[in-house]
C-alpha cells in the first residue's frame, strides 16, 4: 500500500513539474481530478447523535474551519505564479490576508466578467481543452491548521466544497491531489498527509481551465473558492456512500424505506462485528422505524461492506411541496462493544416522482410546476452564498406562491437542497455542464465528442450520487445549452441505471428519447396550445420561460391561463429569480452594476444579466407580485356576484384550506361600503365549494361597483407569516362605466390671439398656448402653476429591454418623432362662455393627421380631446398613444383611482386591481437597473397630482379610462436611445429632473413577456397604426 502511494506522488509530482509542457492537467479533458475520493451522499459523520440531531459542523470536535483568513498572492498570467509556494518554510509574510470563501474579482483582484453566451478566454474561435493565450489569473493560497492530538489514528479528509475552475492541494508541502466540476465537493484523504500539531495547506487556483469548457452558464463568470472548506476526522472504521430510497407504494398510502449503507474497514483487524442502527421518527420524535444489520464483510482487513434496511411505514405521511411532511433518519454506526462509532442525522421524505400516462406525477398527483430559474448569485459576494441569503429567497418564492427551481447550471451547495426539503419546493437538479460557446452542431459539440465523455459522465454522475437522498429533488437534469450527442445519451444510461426513481430531462435533446419530458424554452403561448393538441407522446415543462430582463413579464397570465386549460402542459421555470448584478461604485454612489461596468471586451452583453423576478439585493419587483397572482392556488370565479354568490376552488392537490380565512369588500367607486370575513374554509384538495357572502342587497347603479376576495394565512407557515395574503380576485357587479362628472361653469372668460400664441384668463385662470407646436405652455390657476407645458402628442416611450429585443429601437423609431407640422389653429368662444382651442397637425410627412382640442370653462377646468386618423401607408406599431404634460417639480404625491398599487402595463396588469391608491410620486418609479419605461398604471379613472399642501391638478378620464404615469425624470433620462449598449446607465444614478413629467395615454403597449431577443409583446398586446381617439379632463384642485 506505501508502494502505491509512493508511486502516486512520484507520478502527481512529475505532473506538476510538467505544468509548462502543453499537456497540462487543466488542458486535458481525461483529467478531471487527482487523488480525488468518489463522490458520497450529501452528510457530516458526527461523534454522537445529539449532536448529529442538531447539525452544526461546527459543534463537533471531528471538524475543523478552513474558512477566514489566509495568506494570498494572485497574478494575472499563470506563468507568473508562484512555483514553489507550498514549501513549509515558503516565506508569504509579503501575501496579503483575504478571507475565503470569496471571488477574486469582488475584492480587486481581476473584475467581474459577464457574458452569456461566449468563452470569456476564447471569445470568437474556442479550442478546446487549451485555454489560448498567456493571462490566466491563478491564486495561490497559503494557511496553518492544527490537528488536535484527539485525532490519532483516525482517518482525516480535507474537503473542499467549491473552487473554480481548477485547483491542486499541498499540505505539509506534498502534493495531495487536483480537482475539477466548480460546483460539487472535492474530498480528498490526507490521513498520510498530516501531521498532530500545527500543519501547513496550500492551494493554488487557474481561473480558467478545461473544465471551463463546460461551465459556459449564463451567470458571472467569477473564480475563487467559493463555497466552505474545511477538515475532519472519522474513526479508522466508518460509514461511506449511503444510498436512501423512499418512495411510495402502488396506493400512494405507505412509505418504503430502503437503504444501502456503505461500511469500510481502514484497519488491518477483524471489524466483522460492526452492525449499523438506522432509526426512523416522526415530527413528533415517534418512533416509526428502527432495524440492525451488521457489517459482516468487514471481517476482512481492509474490507468494506454494504448493510441494507427494508421497511414499510404505514399510512405515511408524504413528502410534497405543499406539505413538506419530514421524517428524522438517524443512522448510527456501533463497534464489536457496541460503542458508537458515529452518527449520520438527515431528514428524509416520502414521495414518489414519476411520469404515467404522459403526465408529471408526484405522489400520484398531476401537480404544476411554478419556478424559477435560480443561480447561486450575491451582489456583494458572487457566487459565495450564505445561508441567510438561502432563507431569503425560500421565504420570497413561498409568499410568491413559487413551488419549485431549476438548479441552473449546475449544483447548489447542500445546504439550499435541505432547505427545499423543509420549505418544500420542488428541484430540478442539474449537472454543472453548459458549452454553449461551442453551440450545438453534433460535428462539432463537445456534448457529441467522445473525448470529453468522461468529464462529462463525471459531472452527472457526481451530481446524482451527491444529492440522491434529497425528497426535493424530482427531476434530473443532464445540463444547459450543451448540444446533445453521445455523451449526453451515455449520461442518461447511466442515470438510468444508477437511480431509476425520477424522470431524466435535457432540454437540448428537444424530442430525442434521452430526455423523459419535453423541456422547451421560451415558446409562447400558442406554441403550448398547438403541443397540447398535438397528441404528444410526453408532459411539457418549459425549462425556461417569460425571460425578464427589465421591465418585463408581460402575457404571463396568458401562460398560465393555457396551462391549466390544456393537458400535458404542467408549467415551468421563469428564467429567471435574481438579478445578476453586483454592487459597483460609480459617481460617487453604489450602484447595480452590470456587464460593461468593467469594461470591454469581457463584459460585452450589457444588462443582460439583469433579468430577475427579485433584484439582486433580493428588494421585491412589479415582476414577482404578477408571478404570484398567475400562480396563485385559491382561485374564485362569480356564480352570481351581485347577490355575493361566489365559487372557491382549491387548486392544491394535498392540502386543504383550513390555513386560510376569506376576507371580502365592496367598493364604489373605490370606496369600501361593506366588509366582512370567511373564518373556515372547508375544501379539501382540487375542490370548490360556494359561499355567498353578505353584500349589500342594493347596490348603487350610478356608481362602479366591485367585489374584492382575499385569502390570508391563519397562522405562521414555514416562509409565509400569518396574515399574509396569497390570493386575491375582483369582480365587477354592475355595468357602470366611470367616466369624471364635472359640474358646468360657464362664462367668465377671455381671450387673445397674436401670431405666437393664443392666451385664455379667468377668475383665477390663466392659460396660454403655443401656436407653433400646438399645445400648452403655461396654466396656472389662484397664482400657482399648474401646467408648464404640455398635451404633447406622445407614440414613443424608454425603450423596454423587450422592445430592443425587438428591433424597436431601429424598426419604430419613427414614432420618437413623428414630425409634427401644425396646419391649422383655431380659437372660439361658445355661447356659454366657454373657451375652445384647437390645433390641426400633420405627421408621418402628411400619412396621417391629428386633431387636438381643448375645452376651457370658467372655473378652468379643460377637456382635452385627441383624434388621429391613420393614413394608407404602413408604419410601425406604436408603443402608446397619449399626451405628455410637464407639471412644476413642487408636485409630491398622486392619488388615483385605477390599478395598483404597483405599475401595470397592458399585458402584465392582474396583479393590480381597482382601487383608490396614493404613493408619493419619486416612489411611482421602479429602479430597473439600467433605466427604461417604469411606473405606469392602467384602467385611471381619476388620477390627482398634489402638492404637499394639498392644490394641484386631477386628471379625469372621460368615457375611457387611461393609462397615467407621473415621474421625477424625464423620457429622455430613461431611454437609452437608438444603441443600447453605447450607455452605461443606473437608476441609482438618475438626478430628479426640473420638472414632473406626467403621462396621460389612452393606450401603452404590452412590455412582452417571451424572450428579449426577438419578440415582441404578443399581438394583442401590439398598438397597430390606425386611427385613435380618446378625450379627458384636467381638473385644477384648490388648496
Amino acid at each position: 500500500m506505501k508502494r502505491i502511494v509512493i508511486g502516486f506522488l512520484l507520478l502527481f509530482s512529475w505532473g506538476l513539474k510538467a505544468q509548462t509542457q502543453l499537456n497540462r492537467d487543466w488542458e486535458n479533458p481525461d483529467v478531471n481530478q487527482i487523488n480525488r475520493l468518489p463522490m458520497r451522499s450529501a452528510y457530516f459523520p458526527y461523534e454522537t447523535t445529539e449532536l448529529a440531531t442538531k447539525g452544526k459542523m461546527e459543534n463537533s470536535s471531528r471538524f475543523i474551519s478552513l474558512n477566514g483568513d489566509w495568506k494570498f498572492k494572485w497574478v494575472e498570467k499563470y506563468k507568473d505564479r508562484p512555483l514553489d509556494f507550498y514549501n513549509v518554510n515558503f516565506d508569504d509574510s509579503k501575501w496579503v490576508n483575504f478571507k475565503v470563501p470569496a471571488d477574486w474579482a469582488l475584492h480587486g483582484y481581476g473584475v467581474p466578467i459577464y457574458v452569456n453566451q461566449p468563452y470569456e478566454f476564447s471569445m470568437h474561435n474556442p479550442t478546446p481543452p487549451t485555454i489560448p493565450g498567456e493571462i490566466n489569473h491563478t491564486g495561490s493560497y497559503r494557511r496553518t491548521f492544527t490537528v488536535p492530538d484527539a485525532w490519532n489514528g483516525q482517518q482525516i479528509y480535507l474537503h473542499l466544497d467549491g473552487i473554480k475552475s481548477a485547483g491542486y492541494v499541498w499540505i505539509n508541502g506534498k502534493a495531495v491531489g487536483y480537482t475539477e466540476d466548480s460546483k460539487l465537493a472535492a474530498e480528498f484523504d490526507v490521513t498520510t498527509f498530516v501531521k498532530p500539531g500545527v500543519n501547513q495547506i496550500a492551494i493554488q487556483i487557474i481561473r480558467w481551465s478545461d473544465g471551463s469548457y463546460l461551465e459556459c452558464q449564463d451567470f458571472q463568470r467569477l473564480a475563487g473558492i467559493e463555497r466552505d472548506l474545511y477538515v475532519y476526522a472519522r474513526p479508522k472504521v466508518h460509514l461511506n456512500d449511503l444510498n436512501i430510497k423512499t418512495p411510495l407504494d402502488n396506493s400512494y398510502t405507505n412509505g418504503l424505506f430502503t437503504m444501502q449503507a456503505e461500511v469500510f474497514n481502514f484497519t488491518g483487524e477483524n471489524k466483522g462485528r460492526t452492525s449499523v442502527i438506522a432509526h426512523i421518527a416522526d415530527v413528533n420524535g415517534m418512533q416509526v422505524y428502527c432495524d440492525t444489520m451488521r457489517a459482516g464483510e468487514l471481517k476482512m482487513a481492509f474490507g468494506k461492506s454494504i448493510v441494507q434496511f427494508k421497511g414499510t411505514i404505514p399510512n405515511v405521511k408524504a413528502w410534497s411541496a405543499e406539505v413538506p411532511n419530514l421524517y428524522r433518519l438517524t443512522i448510527t454506526l456501533l463497534d464489536e462493544k457496541k460503542q458508537v462509532l458515529e452518527v449520520v442525522s438527515r431528514k428524509i421524505g416520502f414521495r414518489t416522482a414519476e411520469i404515467k400516462d404522459r403526465q408529471m406525477l408526484i405522489n400520484g398527483k398531476p401537480v404544476y410546476f411554478k419556478g424559477a430559474n435560480t443561480h447561486e448569485h450575491d451582489p456583494a459576494n458572487g457566487h459565495v452564498i450564505s445561508e441567510e441569503l438561502m432563507i431569503k429567497d425560500m421565504e420570497l418564492l413561498k409568499q410568491a406562491n413559487f413551488n419549485a427551481v431549476r438548479n441552473s447550471h449546475y449544483p447548489h451547495c447542500e445546504r439550499w437542497y435541505e432547505l427545499c426539503d423543509e420549505y418544500g419546493i420542488y428541484v430540478v437538479d442539474e449537472a454543472n455542464i453548459e458549452s454553449h460557446g461551442m453551440y450545438y452542431d453534433l460535428g462539432h459539440s463537445l456534448g457529441n465528442n467522445p473525448l470529453w465523455e468522461k468529464a462529462h459522465i463525471e459531472r452527472i454522475s457526481r451530481m446524482v450520487m451527491r444529492d440522491k437522498n434529497f425528497a426535493s429533488v424530482v427531476f434530473w437534469s443532464l445540463g444547459n445549452e450543451a448540444g446533445n450527442g453521445w455523451n449526453f445519451m451515455q449520461g442518461y444510461n447511466w442515470i438510468r441505471g444508477y437511480d431509476p426513481s425520477r424522470p431524466i430531462q435535457y432540454e437540448r435533446a428537444l424530442e430525442e428519447w434521452n430526455t423523459d419530458l419535453i423541456v422547451p424554452q421560451y415558446p409562447d403561448p400558442e406554441w403550448m396550445v398547438q403541443y397540447s393538441k398535438s397528441n404528444p407522446d410526453r408532459p411539457l415543462i418549459m425549462s425556461e420561460y417569460a425571460h425578464i430582463m427589465g421591465n418585463s413579464l408581460g402575457n404571463f397570465q396568458d401562460y398560465w391561463d393555457v396551462i391549466e386549460s390544456h393537458p400535458f402542459l404542467q408549467g415551468g421555470f421563469i428564467w429567471e429569480w435574481v438579478d445578476q448584478a453586483i454592487y459597483f461604485e460609480k459617481n460617487g454612489k453604489k450602484v447595480f452594476g452590470y456587464s460593461g461596468d468593467w469594461g470591454k471586451p469581457l463584459n460585452d452583453d450589457h444588462n443582460f444579466c439583469v433579468k430577475g423576478v427579485v433584484m439582486a439585493d433580493r428588494r421585491t419587483t412589479p415582476m414577482y407580485e404578477e408571478a404570484k397572482k398567475a400562480h396563485q392556488f385559491i382561485k374564485t370565479k362569480a356564480v352570481d356576484a351581485t347577490k355575493g354568490m361566489i365559487e372557491v376552488f382549491n387548486s392544491y392537490f394535498f392540502r386543504d384550506l383550513s390555513n386560510y380565512y376569506l376576507t371580502w369588500n365592496v367598493i364604489e367607486n373605490g370606496v369600501v361600503v361593506a366588509n366582512g370575513k370567511v373564518e373556515n374554509l372547508t375544501i379539501g384538495s382540487r375542490s370548490a365549494k360556494q359561499y355567498t357572502l353578505p353584500i349589500p342587497s342594493q347596490l348603487a347603479k350610478d356608481k362602479e361597483v366591485m367585489l374584492n376576495v382575499r385569502f390570508c394565512t391563519k397562522t405562521d407557515e414555514l416562509g409565509v407569516p400569518k396574515d399574509m395574503v396569497m390570493a386575491y380576485d375582483q369582480f365587477n357587479l354592475n355595468d357602470f362605466k366611470y367616466s369624471t362628472i364635472v359640474k358646468p361653469s360657464n362664462g367668465g372668460l377671455s381671450y387673445t390671439e397674436n401670431d405666437n400664441t393664443i392666451t385664455v384668463k379667468g377668475s383665477g385662470v390663466a392659460l396660454t398656448f403655443d401656436k407653433k407646436v400646438g399645445e400648452i405652455s403655461s396654466y396656472s390657476f389662484n397664482g400657482k402653476t399648474i401646467l408648464v407645458h404640455g398635451a404633447q402628442p406622445d407614440f414613443w416611450r424608454p425603450l423596454v429591454d423587450n422592445d430592443y429585443g425587438a428591433g424597436y429601437n431601429q424598426t419604430n423609431k419613427i414614432w420618437r418623432d413623428p414630425g409634427f407640422s401644425v396646419s391649422a389653429s383655431n380659437v372660439t368662444k361658445l355661447e356659454n362662455g366657454n373657451v375652445v382651442v384647437s390645433f390641426e397637425k400633420s405627421l408621418l410627412k402628411g400619412d396621417a393627421s391629428y386633431k387636438q382640442k381643448f375645452i376651457i370653462d370658467g372655473s378652468g377646468k379643460i377637456l382635452v380631446s385627441n383624434d388621429m386618423k391613420a393614413g394608407k401607408t404602413k408604419q410601425p406599431v406604436l408603443l402608446k398613444f397619449g399626451n405628455h404634460l410637464l407639471l412644476p417639480v413642487d408636485f409630491a404625491t398622486m392619488e388615483w383611482y385605477g390599478r395598483g398599487p404597483g405599475e401595470s402595463y397592458l399585458d402584465r396588469k392582474s396583479a393590480n386591481i381597482v382601487g383608490i391608491y396614493k404613493k408619493a410620486i419619486q416612489n411611482l418609479y421602479h429602479p430597473y437597473v439600467r433605466p427604461q419605461e417604469s411606473g405606469n398604471r392602467t384602467d385611471v379613472r381619476w388620477a390627482k397630482l398634489l402638492r404637499k399642501d394639498g392644490s394641484g391638478v386631477m386628471i379625469g378620464a372621460n368615457e375611457t379610462v387611461l393609462n397615467v404615469n407621473a415621474l421625477p425624470y424625464s423620457p429622455s433620462q430613461l431611454d437609452a436611445g437608438d444603441v443600447r449598449e453605447a450607455v452605461q446607465t443606473h437608476s441609482e444614478l438618475l438626478e430628479p429632473d426640473r420638472y414632473i413629467h406626467l403621462d396621460v395615454d389612452l393606450i401603452q403597449a404590452g412590455v412582452g413577456g417571451v424572450d428579449s431577443w426577438g419578440s415582441p409583446a404578443l399581438p394583442q398586446y401590439r398598438l397597430p397604426y390606425k386611427d385613435y381617439s380618446y378625450s379627458y379632463w384636467i381638473i385644477p384642485i384648490k388648496k
